[in-house]
């Protein structure tokens, strides 16, 4: 039996999240007990050890970059990082990866370094209505992103032993002249 599919406002989605104080990047340590989540490309952007400052995650969260839109789930205790961070937490009847997979296929307008959360509230999440539902989509696209890992894994060695293929028949022919 197939579920029925509803769609509801972006907010009308999300918990109100009390949140953790923000270190400053300046202050980001490279090594530490506590990872800290930023709105950077890489997942983890430096490490903290006051325990205070621990944002606890009780259930996954979606952290998105408001200048950058980038987006990560995070299943696990970590610190915020600076200025832009918002993190975003999906009710019950949404699944947490589900609720960041939609995200991830939105296409919102880039406005350069402005905030774009505002664009995140003006959007629509449809969803299956039962969780087990989302549970298969999000198992199928975990399967289809590891295999795009993968993927992304051989492409990169490729591009590495070209580099060096290149960089081998300069060298001898710069020898030989």
């Amino acid at each position: 039996m197939k579920s029925e599919w509803l769609e509801k406002p972006f907010e009308d989605c999300i918990e109100r999240v009390v949140y953790s104080k923000k270190i400053q990047k300046k202050k980001f340590l490279p090594s530490g007990e506590f990872p800290i989540i930023s709105q950077e490309e890489s997942f983890i952007n430096g490490y903290w050890n006051n325990k205070s400052d621990v944002f606890r995650v009780k259930s996954p969260v979606v952290v998105f970059g408001d200048h950058t839109q980038v987006l990560k789930y995070v299943d696990f205790d970590f610190v915020l990082g600076a200025d832009g961070v918002k993190i975003l937490r999906p009710k019950a009847f949404l699944d947490p990866k589900y609720f960041f997979y939609y995200l991830k296929a939105i296409n919102l307008k880039h406005l350069g370094y402005a905030r774009h959360y505002k664009l995140l509230k003006k959007i629509r999440i449809c969803y299956p209505e039962d969780l087990f539902e989302q549970k298969k989509i999000v198992s199928n696209l975990d399967k289809v992103n590891a295999s795009i890992d993968q993927l992304e894994a051989v492409y990169e060695k490729k591009i590495s032993c070209l580099k060096e293929l290149k960089r081998s028949i300069i060298k001898s022919a710069v020898k030989k002249g």
